[in-house]
């Protein structure tokens, strides 16, 4: 709770001026951050690649380089970090592929480890993610913060400003449509 304040306050004063809270926050949502980064790579192929040290660190580059932001919170703060550590895996996917002509598929498990019937293809969940988003951005966004930020349902909420039940009814449905969309061959998590 003392973590979620602090990331608060510091996201405050960094929006108004105040660098040293910018330092603050990486402090403090450091460790966060990581386990959102040890979730996303969990079980993926491309983890001898890229450890999740170098994802929050590239992530933090890249969201502290913003100059225009307005997170209200750590939930806001955090999903904005799964945003970008998903935008760091697809063009760390990218470049692989064109590195190489016989590059492997980038796989990803669930964010929570835990076994499925099939490795996740990376960019077909990107392609599939960014089609849902054509047909309802909130589908997408829900998830996009459940899945690569594991934020409980509640921070969804809070996050989109919407209710609880919403959020699970969203996420349901987003969840059937990626599932017929990636042809049936992935799993994604039931929560």
């Amino acid at each position: 709770m003392q973590d979620q304040e602090t990331i608060t306050q510091c996201l405050l004063a960094w929006r108004q001026g105040d660098d040293r809270a910018r330092e603050e926050l990486f402090e403090t949502a450091y460790d966060q951050m990581r386990q959102i980064a040890r979730g996303i790579l969990h079980g993926d192929r491309m983890r001898f690649s890229l450890q999740p040290t170098e994802l929050v660190n590239e992530c933090a580059l890249r969201m502290f380089g913003l100059t225009d932001m307005d997170w209200r919170d750590r939930a806001h703060f955090i999903a904005m970090a799964a945003t970008t550590m998903r935008r760091v895996l697809i063009d760390e996917a990218r470049r692989k592929q064109a590195g190489k002509r016989d590059a492997e598929i980038v796989t990803l498990l669930t964010y929570h480890g835990q076994p499925a019937e099939q490795d996740l293809d990376l960019e077909a969940l990107d392609e599939a993610l960014n089609r849902l988003h054509e047909i309802s951005e909130d589908f997408a966004r829900v998830v996009e913060l459940k899945y690569f930020g594991g934020l409980t349902n509640e921070e969804v909420a809070e996050v989109m400003g919407t209710s609880d039940s919403t959020v699970k009814r969203t996420w349901r449905a987003a969840r059937a449509w990626l599932y017929a969309e990636l042809d049936n061959t992935s799993q994604l998590p039931q929560q």
